[in-house]
């Protein structure tokens, strides 16, 4: 493969060698690079040099807590709290809280699925048409060749897969990290995995499934014609065609997988490296290795719920630098140099008014990475486009034309547009600070339960006790969403906060969740 990648267990190894360079840095008077030298010469023209306070850097604290965590499994700090002489876990209850917060909002949630299967395969088709990892062919193939396959549907139950599909992904760790630490999710009997509340999750796990395996099958017929023998020969398959990856997978009689050893230049970790580089850039930081240092504290497990993607896609759009650093960034896993492609769109806009010239000709002039950037880019804006055409047209139906399908797309393309606006930056402003109103997700069950509490005691008890209370605290007045006049309003409260039933009863009603996106502006 033409990409040079460090392996990870090489990569913490020199983490490690760098945490101690860190550390040590600051008790060196002058260092090879001359750091006394540029002092010196501030000095002379009259430039004051910032003088370090005592004490480790923020680097060498971020490198030793990586190391801590990925090491020595040190994956959050301990903090609790006391109520009553009696200690309680902040930890445990942080974590309980999501737990239950992903199980009420995604369990049986096809209105969320069905937007999560939209946004990742888009983000897929705009790196396809990009095409520097992999093509529009490439990604096509990879969609037929999923299914034809059955999808890995025989696998599920399985103590290991057994399908060549199944034992793809884990041989490439194409779900990224596919078992967890105590192996929760490969052991254990057919009752004990039925049972399992990531069961009630089912339609993101689907569509999860779906978008890493066809991934990995794109970057695979990626490789056709590139992977040669020791002597330099292109290898074949059994068609006689050139081989892709996929082509030169074999599976022994023990079941296990391997790569055909007549392949001589193909490496199993810059693959990987390849793979889960392009998982974060086009969908979110998933596994441990990778996951935020803020996810260690309680109060980080809370916060990052659900927003695992931020970062990915800010870096995809606006670069690794902010607004004051560099746009350009070396990525080791993929294999080349990167720029935010909102970054790249804007010099093409602002080079094609500075030199007063149609886009396209200042286009020719840019380097590959920016041309794909721009690709990228238009992509998005193009599908941003496409969703407030289907509002449009779909927002002024008459009553009688509503149906549960012209429903069921209306609220897809308002979410879509929600998810895309918010990146674009003065126009995109509301969209973002919608999203980030919350300082956690797992604030809304908070404030459901209290509503909850507050509907019980001051309305539902004075009411049947005979105590005066406005009826229209008690009952709905007219027909609201799946309600109707006259049901009680606690009804859609204890609803809300039942994991399942929230979820089935949203997915029929998509003309109500719909309205929470607003009207079109």
């Amino acid at each position: 493969m033409a990409h040079n990648f460090v392996a990870k267990s090489d990569i913490v190894g020199q983490v490690m060698l760098f945490r101690d360079i860190v550390k040590n840095r600051d008790t060196i008077k002058v260092d090879p690079a001359g750091v006394e030298y540029v002092n010196n010469i501030a000095k002379q023209i009259g430039i004051k040099m910032p003088v370090k306070e005592p004490g480790d850097s923020y680097t060498y604290k971020h490198v030793d807590e990586f190391i801590d965590m990925i090491m020595f499994g040190q994956s959050e700090f301990k903090a609790e709290f006391n109520i009553g002489n009696k200690n309680y876990s902040a930890n445990k209850v942080a974590g309980t809280l999501n737990a239950y917060m992903a199980l009420n909002t995604l369990s049986f949630n096809f209105l969320q699925g069905a937007n999560q299967v939209i946004l990742d395969n888009m983000s897929m088709v705009n790196e396809a048409i990009a095409g520097e990892f992999v093509t529009t062919k490439d990604l096509a193939w990879a969609k037929a060749e999923y299914w034809n396959n059955g999808a890995a549907i025989s696998d599920i139950g399985k103590f290991a897969p057994e399908t060549k599909m199944g034992k793809a992904l884990e041989f490439f760790d194409g779900m990224t990290e596919f078992t967890d630490t105590e192996g929760n999710k490969i052991v254990g009997g057919k009752a004990r995995k039925a049972l399992s509340k990531d069961n009630l999750m089912f339609v993101q796990q689907a569509a999860e499934h779906e978008l890493s395996a066809t991934r990995m099958l794109a970057l695979m017929k990626n490789l056709e014609g590139k992977l040669k023998d020791a002597d330099g020969n292109v290898i074949m398959n059994e068609d006689g065609n050139p081989a892709n990856l996929w082509d030169m997978l074999v599976v022994d009689k023990k079941g296990k997988m391997s790569v055909d050893p007549r392949v001589a230049n193909f490496n199993k970790a810059d693959f990987i490296n390849l793979l889960q580089g392009l998982s974060r850039r086009t969908n979110q930081v998933k596994g441990n290795f990778d996951r935020s240092l803020l996810n260690r504290r309680w109060y980080g497990k809370l916060a990052m719920l659900f927003r695992n993607w931020m970062v990915p896609g800010i870096r995809r759009r606006y670069g690794h630098g902010g607004f004051t650093g560099s746009t350009l960034q070396i990525d080791e896993e993929l294999g080349t140099v990167t720029q935010g492609m909102y970054i790249s769109f804007y010099n093409l806009l602002a080079e094609s008014y500075q030199k007063k010239q149609i886009p396209m000709t200042t286009y020719r002039t840019m380097t590959e990475m920016e041309k794909r950037n721009v690709k990228r880019t238009m992509v998005e804006l193009s599908s941003l486009v496409s969703a407030f055409a289907i509002i449009a047209a779909l927002s002024n139906l008459d009553d009688d034309e509503e149906t549960y399908v012209s429903n069921f797309m209306l609220y897809q393309a308002k979410r879509y547009k929600m998810e895309i606006l918010q990146w674009t930056p003065l126009v995109g402003t509301k969209e973002a600070f919608r999203i980030l109103k919350s300082p956690t997700a797992t604030a809304r069950p908070v404030e459901q339960g209290i509503a909850l509490i507050e509907q019980v005691m001051f309305r539902e008890i004075p009411h049947i006790v005979g105590m005066p209370v406005d009826e229209s605290k008690i009952y709905y007045q007219r027909k609201t969403g799946r309600y109707n006049k006259g049901d009680r309003k606690i009804r859609k409260k204890i609803n809300d906060l039942v994991p399942v039933l929230r979820g089935l009863q949203k997915s029929q009603t998509p003309e109500e969740a719909a309205k929470w996106f607003g009207t079109l502006e």
